[in-house]
């Protein structure tokens, strides 16, 4: 959002040892297409420490792990000697923090570091001729990199060669998107994903990822990362991933630092999180909070009766919409439903379903307490985006009759059970339903619990809702298969979308305006600066914002014109700014460790939303990601 620059800021270019320098004549394997090839023809000159000599920048080949520029001298007259003057502290800048070392010259398919001392040159060099020497650097020119100035640091003791500044260059970028943060945030709130979000690194980098999916396939998209290179921007593709036989688990045509490619990368996704080879990474979007808006989770559910269905109570806690999926075997309908009682403290709800008549169940609710080591199997829609939308057995015993530290109410159970099996049910060896699963232990496979059929019969017996249970069981003398061929038609896809209509506790409407103070943000990129407060008026937005100045006594600040606030899917870019300059123009600080206050107003919102971000696009630091309104 903000442009915060300091004058007369000093970069320490960390150098680089020339390691290749005390080995002469290393051999170089060159590979046999260049990534970009500029040819120059003496558009670019520089003097050089000979007087008689014009150096002229001929060529540069950028290589997959190396670069290559070539200078031709010009002479203003015949001269017996002709040295090469590049010296050993001769570099290639790529901005104010980056640079690549030389490594030495190529003559004959080798590298050499003679010409470092003075013994490499050309005898009785003729005038109007162009003497061409090449000079080898030790890494490629990252792609997108258009603009480089070739430096040599040296004196006339150990040679001055020439320098050749802001130098424009044929170097595409291979690995450019449309995607930003807030285009991807919008897909993700569009599409019911389990595996798509943002993800932030929790490793020295920082590096911030999005993920989504198009066609089928998934992409990775570079967003930021605490020190960003030059030549990333946000949108760039970090990643294409490729299915493997494990779910959760591909293979990745990777993008590295460098933007150089690499096959031997895999990237895993679990319960909130994501691996890069070893580097984790904490899903941070979508929020798991039924309360925000726009938010979309997936559960499983069985009838009792012919309109009401068993789910858990986080499944459908917080829902603004609950829709059954599978009834009678339809899964291209839904049928909408509502939540009628719930047990908050052994998580387990019960839904009404008024569109669809669920029919006859053939099994029934047991309340009996089972022993340790008897048979049991779930059914369940568990990873539906890795896994699909069909039904899912997992079979097991019962491990013990108690759950989590001693927890009496739950059954511990080795059924294997993933993110998405919520609600579902939990039947014995004769198909009764003796529970309803609930939870795991996160990264323990194999640890899960039921809560025990006897608490929803409580809850069904303190509702007002008289529903009659089952008595009869069917399938008791049927084969596992048949019994799952039995049940299947009872057992159903629960697909809930959050986000409350925004209300006091009361339960009346907010009316504007609207002021909220010191919001909490969720994920801020905004050093030296914090939201003071955010009003919402008929008529506008308004962002109030403190900034903190560094040490530096010169530093300034500015605001683009692009900044804008993204609420209820939408963006609203700024209109006007108080207290700061918008850019080109500049706001500098009275004094090192100075503050100050200023206020961006935007468009009015249609509606107060439970978040919001304040972003400004493409390479800005500055962003404010899931602002807490409510």
């Amino acid at each position: 959002m903000l442009n915060l620059q300091r004058g007369f800021k000093y970069y320490n270019i960390m150098k680089k040892h020339l390691l290749l320098l005390t080995i002469l004549n290393i051999l170089l394997v060159l590979n046999v297409f260049s990534q970009t090839k500029t040819v120059f023809n003496g558009e670019y000159r520089s003097k050089s420490l000979d007087k008689r000599v014009i150096a002229k920048l001929h060529s540069i080949e950028i290589y997959d792990n190396y670069t290559k520029v070539t200078v031709a001298l010009e002479l203003s007259k015949n001269v017996k000697w002709l040295y090469y003057y590049s010296s050993s502290n001769t570099y290639i800048k790529i901005d104010e923090e980056n640079k690549i070392p030389i490594i030495g010259f190529e003559l004959n398919g080798k590298i050499t570091t003679e010409p470092f001392d003075g013994n490499s040159y050309w005898y009785k060099a003729k005038f109007r001729t162009d003497y061409l020497y090449t000079m080898v650097f030790e890494s490629a020119i990252p792609p997108g990199i258009t603009n480089i100035s070739i430096i040599d640091d040296g004196d006339k003791y150990i040679g001055n060669g020439p320098r050749f500044i802001d130098c424009k260059i044929n170097n595409p970028k291979p690995n450019t998107t449309e995607w930003d943060e807030f285009s991807i945030r919008k897909f993700i709130d569009e599409n019911d994903d389990e595996i798509c979000g943002i993800y932030d690194g929790v490793g020295e980098d920082k590096l911030r990822l999005g993920c989504i999916k198009k066609n089928g396939e998934y992409k990775l998209i570079y967003l930021g990362e605490k020190n960003k290179p030059s030549w990333w921007h946000e949108g760039d593709l970090k990643a294409e991933l490729i299915k493997t036989a494990t779910y959760g688990l591909f293979k990745a045509k990777y993008y590295m630092k460098n933007t150089l490619f690499s096959s031997e990368y895999y990237v895993t996704f679990t319960s909130g999180a994501m691996k890069i080879n070893s580097e984790p990474f904490i899903k941070m979007y979508p929020i798991y909070d039924n309360e925000f808006q726009n938010s979309k989770w997936t559960g499983t559910g069985f009838a009792i009766h012919d309109k009401y269905i068993v789910t858990n109570h986080h499944v459908a806690n917080g829902a603004k919409t609950i829709e059954v999926f599978g009834v009678n075997g339809d899964f291209k309908t839904s049928c909408t439903a509502k939540v009628i009682a719930f047990d908050k403290t052994n998580d387990l709800a019960i839904l009404e379903v008024n569109t669809c008549n669920l029919g006859k169940i053939p099994y029934n609710v047991k309340t009996d307490i089972l022993d340790v080591g008897e048979n049991i199997f779930v059914l369940g829609y568990p990873e539906t985006t890795l896994m699909g939308e069909e039904l899912k057995v997992t079979t097991g015993i019962i491990s013990a009759k108690t759950g989590f530290n001693g927890d009496v109410s739950s059954y511990y159970i080795s059924a294997p059970t993933y993110q998405g099996n919520s609600g579902s049910p939990l039947f014995d060896d004769n198909g009764n339903v003796i529970g309803i699963i609930k939870s795991g232990i996160r990264d323990k496979e194999n640890v899960n619990y039921a809560v025990k059929a006897l608490y929803l019969k409580n809850l069904i017996e303190s509702s007002d809702i008289k529903i009659p249970l089952q008595v009869d069981n069917t399938i008791a003398n049927l084969p596992l298969s048949e019994k799952v061929k039995k049940v299947r038609n009872y057992v159903y896809l629960i697909k809930c979308s959050g986000g409350i209509s925004m209300q006091s506790e009361s339960g009346t409407n907010i009316d504007f305006p609207y002021t909220i103070t010191n919001p909490i943000v969720t994920t801020p990129y905004a050093e030296h600066a914090e939201i003071k407060d955010i009003t919402f008026e008929k008529s506008y937005t308004s962002v109030t914002i403190g900034l903190k100045n560094g040490n530096s006594y010169y530093s300034y600040c500015n605001v683009f014109p692009d900044t804008y606030i993204a609420a209820n899917g939408k963006r609203y870019t700024m209109t006007k700014a108080e207290g700061i300059n918008i850019a080109p123009e500049k706001t500098y600080f009275s004094s090192a460790n100075g503050t100050f206050t200023f206020t961006l107003y935007f468009p009015s919102v249609e509606s107060i939303p439970a978040t919001m971000d304040l972003v400004v696009p493409g390479d800005s630091d500055w962003k404010f990601f899931g602002i807490n309104i409510r």
